[in-house]
C-alpha cells in the first residue's frame, strides 16, 4: 500500500457525497465521429491502425472554457475528464507516454489537460482528472505472465504518467482510477 495514497474513510466519504453534484467527461481520440471508446476492443480495430487515427485528431470545437461556465451555471461542483483511456492516448504533453500516442503529437498540438484545469479552476471548481491503467497497445496487461516485458513497460508508463498528471498541474482535487489487487510481474 501507498503510504502517500489518500486516506479513504467515512469522513472523506461523506466529504464526496456532499460535493453531489458534477461532470465527468467522457472525451478523447476516440470522439471522432465514428468510433467510441470501447472502438478498438469491440471492433475490432487494429492497435496500428487506431494510431493512425491521431494524425487526423484535431478537434478545433474543443472549449474547456464553456464546459466549465456550463458546469458552473448549472450548479455543480466538480468536473472530472478523461485524461486516458483504454487506448492509450493520452490528452497531454506525456513525456512518459510510449510511441508518443498523445495531442500534443497529433495535428491539434494541443495540452487539453492543461486547459481544461485552467477552464475549471477558473470557474471556481474542483478538478478532477481519470486515468485508465488499461490500455489495449500492452499485451501484457491481459497476459502478463506471457508477455512480462510489456506488463513491465505498462506498469511503468502508469506509475510515470501518473506522477506528470498529479504533479504537473497543481492541484489535483478528484481523481479516478480503476482498482484492483497488486499484481506480482
Amino acid at each position: 500500500m501507498n503510504k502517500n495514497a489518500p486516506i479513504i474513510n467515512k469522513e472523506s466519504i461523506d466529504n464526496w457525497r456532499d460535493k453531489k453534484f458534477g461532470m465527468f467527461v467522457h472525451w478523447g481520440l476516440y470522439s471522432k465521429g465514428d468510433i467510441g471508446e470501447w472502438s478498438m476492443y469491440l471492433g475490432p480495430i487494429d492497435v496500428d491502425e487506431y494510431a493512425e487515427r491521431a494524425n487526423e485528431f484535431n478537434p478545433d470545437k474543443f472549449d474547456a472554457t464553456k464546459w466549465a461556465k456550463l458546469a458552473k451555471s448549472a450548479g455543480m461542483n466538480y468536473m472530472v475528464l478523461t485524461a486516458k483511456h483504454h487506448d492509450g492516448f493520452s490528452l497531454w504533453d506525456s513525456k512518459a507516454c510510449l510511441n508518443d500516442h498523445t495531442s500534443v503529437n497529433s495535428p491539434a498540438k494541443r495540452d487539453f489537460i492543461k486547459e481544461y484545469v485552467e477552464a475549471v479552476r477558473n470557474e471556481g471548481l474542483m478538478v478532477g482528472l481519470y486515468y485508465s491503467p488499461l490500455d489495449w497497445r500492452f499485451p501484457g496487461f491481459f497476459l502478463p505472465q506471457m508477455y512480462k516485458k510489456s506488463a513491465e513497460a505498462l506498469v511503468k508508463q502508469a506509475h510515470d504518467q501518473i506522477r506528470e498528471l498529479m504533479t504537473g498541474y497543481g492541484k489535483i482535487d478528484l481523481y479516478a482510477r480503476q482498482c484492483e489487487a497488486d499484481r506480482k510481474l
